[in-house]
């Protein structure tokens, strides 16, 4: 039976050699060493052995957990390990869908802003239903309360996720601005975020929606800031005698540069009476 150096076994698999000598130090693999450079011979029949701990690998598993089922583990215990591997990739599934879903969204906003037709684009429609979940109020973090394991979950899962925040008493002189995350509802159902006691339901109904840019300002405080988001959004509302609540979601989708410093680009959703 032939027998191949590591540079040439290698390359017939299409694997790289350092891959070979990991395998070979979870015992997954064995090599014949010969001839005074001390190479590693291996032998063609061992191939199927690879490629199917390349599979696993693939899968998502671990050189050890290879190494215990290449060395002949039980079948009730090799099930119990692929059904875990399996439950652990159609969690992965689900949030690559919502990264997609969004990425493709960003995409699409993102042209907008390219052409210059992003800032002050608006419309009046059904909105989608988020939920969003406190971060900091006004510029402050907020108690932890033991809610930082659920934030935790949350900023892991930005891409899906989003920078958000929520303003209330709009027509106040000192408005409410907290700062947060939201998610679609129906991603939070499916990706189980919806059972912490601090998430608060936004949207679904008929709003008011509107496109901003802002150049963004370190040292801008909380009012000033709440009243340049405002301005223009509350006028178009007043001219065409929109009734809007006295609060309204910010969502913070991306940014970028014109040569003169960052913005970032939002969306207000203005839910309507």
């Amino acid at each position: 039976m032939s027998e191949y150096r590591i540079g040439e076994f290698a390359k017939k698999l299409c694997v790289s050699q350092d891959l070979l000598k990991h395998y070979e130090k979870y015992e997954i693999l064995n090599s014949r060493k010969k001839g005074p450079g001390g190479y590693r011979y291996y032998d063609f029949r061992q191939s199927p052995r690879i490629l199917f701990s390349k599979q696993l690998q693939n899968w998502g598993f671990s050189l050890k957990e290879i190494s215990r089922i290449m060395r002949g583990e039980s079948c009730s215990n090799t099930l119990e390990m692929l059904s875990g591997k399996l439950y652990q990739l159609r969690n992965e599934h689900k949030i690559h869908f919502w990264q997609l879903r969004y990425l493709e969204y960003i995409c699409s906003l993102m042209e907008e802003v390219d052409k210059g037709a992003f800032q002050g684009q608006w419309s009046v429609c059904n909105s989608e239903r988020y939920l969003f979940i406190p971060h900091t109020r006004g510029y402050d973090f907020i108690p932890d309360g033991g809610c930082y394991k659920t934030l935790q979950i949350w900023i892991s899962l930005l891409g899906v996720t989003s920078q958000a925040a929520i303003i209330e008493e709009t027509g106040a002189d000192q408005p409410v601005l907290t700062h947060g995350f939201v998610i679609p509802a129906e991603a939070a159902m499916e990706l189980d975020l919806a059972h912490s006691d601090l998430c608060r339901p936004f949207g679904g109904t008929r709003s008011l929606i509107y496109n901003s840019t802002l150049r963004d300002q370190e040292d801008i405080e909380s009012i000033p800031f709440i009243n340049k988001l405002l301005h223009s959004p509350l006028e178009i509302a007043e001219k065409h005698r929109f009734e809007l609540t006295d609060n309204l979601l910010v969502i913070t989708h991306f940014l970028s540069s014109d040569g003169d410093g960052l913005s970032r680009h939002r969306q207000l959703i203005f839910p309507m009476m």
